[in-house]
């Protein structure tokens, strides 16, 4: 168990003045809802598993976009599991498949709360080196050139964990792969926070 003292609170506000106009106050209780929510100053969303709902939605997303387009190549989407314990369903996918370009959807905390890289809202991270996997020179190009002529914004991103990426690279046929991340505050939590742009 955490001491007392090493508990943070989040609830999405830029400082002190702001969730205090929302009336929270310290010794307030707080008790985990796991619901999606949006924060009250409408710039985050607190939901549970982001990590990684948000990969599964990407490749939703990219299918709906690609459906009824002709491809030069065989297109396979999914969402691998038991990430956190072994990278179990990447190295069965990347086996079953032979995949030739493999792209890793993923989520790496922000560290802005703490002092570190990753800034919430600050746009997508780019992983290019965890302990399983080292970005290859062309794909970190070819990221980064289309998110500068798409106007995305990005970070980079050093990851002390892995992600499915690390068991694709070791297939000797699979060519390419990247991470491209999600970058929300306490992926792993009951409640992690994410960033949102809102009308």
């Amino acid at each position: 168990m955490p001491a007392i003292s090493d508990i943070v609170f989040d609830g999405g506000f830029a400082d002190k003045a702001e969730a205090e106009s929302f009336g929270i106050r310290p010794g307030d209780t707080i008790v985990p809802d796991s619901s999606a929510i949006l924060t009250a100053n409408e710039k985050n969303i607190i939901s549970k598993a982001w990590d990684n709902r948000y990969g599964v939605l990407m490749v939703s997303e990219l299918a709906e976009n690609l459906s009824g387009q002709k491809l030069g190549n065989e297109l396979y989407l999914g969402a691998n599991v038991q990430e956190e314990v072994g990278l179990r369903g990447a190295h069965t996918s990347t086996t079953k498949f032979d995949p030739e370009v493999f792209l890793a959807v993923d989520c790496s905390p922000a560290g802005d709360v703490y002092g570190s890289q990753g800034k919430i809202g600050d746009g997508t991270l780019i992983r290019f080196y965890d302990p399983g996997h080292l970005l290859l020179p062309g794909m970190k190009d070819f990221l980064l050139t289309t998110a500068e002529e798409a106007g995305i914004k990005y970070q980079y991103y050093c990851g002390k964990g892995g992600t499915d990426a690390g068991a694709a690279h070791l297939k000797w046929w699979c060519t390419i792969n990247n991470n491209r991340c999600l970058c929300p505050l306490y992926p792993l939590s009951p409640n992690p926070l994410c960033y949102g742009r809102f009308p």
